[in-house]
């Protein structure tokens, strides 16, 4: 049987999981994991490709880390909601300790199907 693989939000790493690549239930939500969690910059291909999320930890935030975090991740996802990829982003913070903020993003794929994803950012 073929090996696959999935994103694991919390260690940011594929993980082996059964069947193959073809069998991805949505391969949208692999892009959002993807733009969210790359940092912006790395891409050969698209220097724009990704978050500026990994920054956090050594830049001055004037304002509420929240929302800021929000906007980061919005910004990385504005490449999909223009190219039609998904709709209404919403994305909740929730500051867990002094180091660490949760990430929950939802969205709608083209096909209005419910996209959810969660992960920790570094602060």
């Amino acid at each position: 049987m073929p090996s696959g693989a999935r994103l694991d939000p919390l260690t940011r790493d594929f993980v082996a999981t059964s069947g193959d690549f073809d069998s991805i239930t949505n391969p949208t939500l692999e892009e959002l994991q993807l733009r969210v969690l790359t940092h912006r910059g790395t891409c050969f291909w698209d220097l724009e490709f990704g978050s500026t999320l990994h920054r956090l930890p050594t830049e001055k935030i004037a304002g509420a880390l929240e929302r800021d975090v929000a906007d980061r991740a919005r910004d990385a996802l504005r490449p999909m909601e223009r190219a039609g990829q998904i709709s209404g982003v919403r994305v909740e913070v929730e500051r867990i300790d002094r180091n660490r903020v949760d990430m929950r993003l939802s969205a709608l794929d083209a096909g209005r199907r419910p996209l959810r994803f969660q992960a920790f950012v570094e602060v």
